[in-house]
């Protein structure tokens, strides 16, 4: 439950004042009189305050109040403040967000994101706050509800990363999707929800603020850590690497997962996943929001931009020139043409995901393309990673599907997907959503693979599980 304006007020206030070691009697919350030369109004219009050292009081009111200079003391003395705007006694909506499928932990909604090369909208929270319990699948109700109006939406868990029952969960990345159609995320902004108005940075030493509980509270980045974090009600663990830790000047609370992190600017530059933190400089860690967005192959859907738009065009390469012919021509598949390369890697795309949507086939594409990089006996180019014998299923004599996989050339309608996103691999522009993962298997394959064994998934996209860390 957020805490009640003017019991903010009062202890900040006090904080701030006994920091300066200024003896000075606050009014009783009781007494009828507002404190520290604020009138009835503002008094009742004062949203939030929170304080950083050496920096003046930062305090927000809502609507129908003049903004205050200064804060006055008992003996005169005079208190400078930063007062400013928001609208409607508070200053943004605040979204919770749990699976009403399973005992996970409540949180935050951090942002609406949208699939590239597609329509697909979805909330974006932390993944332990959807799927940290055993039972979380695929499918779950996500509801998203403004704690204040208890208006509120539905949507569907599609991605989380990371899987935090396959072994202690390890990962740089902690977030979840759930699936919302247009006219759910339309709600969530009529709600009040905030869309920020782009990306922002996430350095060391950077002023940010947790947009929670209805405030905005100041906080500074301190540095990078790797960190033991204890998630959900069931006791699953997870170790987050390469978060960021910050010094928040209202410490973080349970229930503030996925919270967003803002700059002065209003861009969204990271997303909390945790605080208590028993090592460092910081009370709260999180991680950046571009890493968050890497995973997911999605872009923040911002202030400026329609909810709804056309989906990016595809991208067909021209076809091979030849006589007319009503019997597609098969590409040559040699490793050195470009053009084959594409096509191949389109094959794969096809043959291991073409279930999976364009997540799912972007992220067998960023397993090819990490496999290429690490130049090992898995292949030196892209032709030679996807055939090589026994790696990708789809290529192997026994599938079922390899004589269709083999027959398919553009403009096939099979590969309108799959093409785009192999031309967009092959030139580097498809950011990797697998944190670095070279192997992945189905996730209801029992038993899992040996090579699996022992190992923890790095990223769960879909219907697959996967792996980072194994040679």
């Amino acid at each position: 439950m957020a805490i009640e304006p003017p019991l903010l007020a009062y202890h900040l206030l006090r904080r701030r004042l006994q920091a300066r070691v200024v003896e000075v009697s606050l009014p009783s919350l009781a007494s009828p009189a507002p404190p520290l030369g604020l009138n009835e109004t503002q008094w009742a219009a004062l949203a939030w305050v929170a304080w950083q050292p050496c920096r003046p009081l930062a305090m927000v009111f809502g609507d129908g109040c003049a903004l205050p200079r200064f804060l006055r003391l008992a003996d005169g003395a005079r208190i400078r403040v930063d007062a400013r705007r928001g609208g409607h006694g508070r200053l943004h909506a605040w979204v919770r967000a749990h699976n009403a499928a399973n005992s996970g932990e409540a949180g935050t909604m951090t942002a609406l994101v949208r699939q590239r090369l597609s329509n697909r909208l979805y909330a974006l929270t932390a993944g332990h706050v959807v799927a940290a319990a055993r039972s979380a699948v695929l499918g779950d109700r996500i509801v998203l509800q403004d704690a204040t109006s208890n208006r509120g939406v539905n949507g569907k868990l599609e991605h989380w990363t990371p899987s935090f029952y396959a072994g202690r969960a390890h990962s740089s990345v902690d977030a979840g999707l759930a699936r919302l159609p247009f006219e759910q995320a339309q709600e969530l902004v009529d709600i009040g929800l905030a869309l920020p108005a782009g990306t922002g940075e996430s350095r060391i030493g950077e002023q940010l603020f947790l947009r929670t509980r209805g405030m905005a509270i100041p906080l500074q980045v301190t540095g990078l850590t790797t960190v033991l974090l204890s998630v959900g009600n069931e006791g699953a663990e997870m170790q987050l690497v390469e978060g960021l830790s910050y010094m928040a000047a209202i410490a973080p609370t349970a229930g503030d997962s996925g919270a967003p992190l803002w700059n002065e600017r209003e861009r969204l530059a990271a997303m909390h996943v945790g605080g208590e933190l028993s090592e460092g400089p910081g009370n709260g860690i999180a991680i950046p929001i571009r890493r968050a967005l890497d995973w997911c192959g999605c872009s923040l859907l911002e202030s400026d931009a329609p909810l709804l738009e056309a989906p990016a065009p595809l991208i067909m390469p021209t076809a091979p020139m030849s006589a007319p012919s009503t019997t597609p021509v098969p590409l040559p598949l040699a490793p050195s043409a470009t053009g084959s390369a594409q096509l191949t890697l389109a094959r794969t795309l096809w043959g291991e995901a073409r279930g999976e949507g364009i997540s799912g086939m972007e992220a067998v594409a960023c397993v090819v393309l990490n496999r290429v990089r690490r130049q090992t006996y898995w292949g030196k180019n892209v032709a030679d990673v996807c055939r090589k014998p026994y790696q990708f299923s789809c290529w192997n004599a026994s599938d079922p599907n390899s004589a269709t996989l083999m027959r398919l050339v553009p403009p096939s309608p099979e590969l309108a997907g799959a093409m785009p996103i192999a031309a967009r691999a092959i030139a580097g522009e498809l950011a990797d959503s697998t944190a670095g993962a070279t192997h992945y298997h189905a996730r209801r394959l029992v038993p899992v693979p040996r090579w699996a064994r022992g190992h923890a998934p790095c990223a769960v996209i879909g219907n697959h599980l996967f792996y980072n860390d194994i040679d």
